[in-house]
């Protein structure tokens, strides 16, 4: 039900945009719809192709606002299009990317000495968290566990008892 009346505010929001950029002249609400979700999907994929090539999701202090200024929008406009396509807000959304990569930089700083007899053991979570873009290591922890159901730590013994396995 809350779906559904997320839905028609965004709906009764893009009318009234579209209306006071001269795009709207009342038409039926499935063609409103979808110019709304059509100028919404554009907009995911510019945001996603910016957060991804550029890597903004490492940079600790990145607001909506940076982002917004980033792709050519507006803050308003990229918070409604992430809640409306992925359900999530958009700090939740820049977490997504940095737990992913924190995970992506686990395996590979403990894999990457593939043939040697020597382990980088020594890597700490805090270094995780700062290189993934993470104010700390318990807005790591937390996001993760969130996320994936363990901590990062217990992320990094696995893939260490997974590589001597292996060995």
């Amino acid at each position: 039900m809350k779906k559904q009346k997320d839905s028609r505010r965004y709906i009764i929001f893009w009318k009234r945009v579209f209306y006071l950029v001269g795009l709207y002249a009342y038409k039926n609400h499935e063609e409103e719809m979808t110019a709304a979700e059509k100028y919404t999907g554009e907009l995911i994929v510019r945001i996603d192709k910016a957060i991804c090539s550029r890597k903004l999701y490492l940079d600790p202090n990145l607001s909506i606002t940076k982002v917004a200024k980033e792709i050519g929008t507006n803050r308003t406009y990229l918070s409604k299009s992430i809640n409306l396509k992925t359900g999530q807000n958009f700090n939740e959304y820049i977490n997504n990317y940095r737990s992913e990569h924190a995970r992506n930089f686990i395996r590979e700083s403990l894999l990457s000495d593939e043939g040697k007899n020597s382990y980088n053991v020594s890597l700490t979570m805090s270094d995780v968290a700062s290189a993934s873009g993470f104010r700390s290591l318990r807005a790591l922890n937390r996001y993760h566990v969130k996320k994936y159901g363990v901590l990062p730590s217990e992320y990094k013994n696995d893939v260490l008892t997974e590589k001597f396995r292996n060995k």
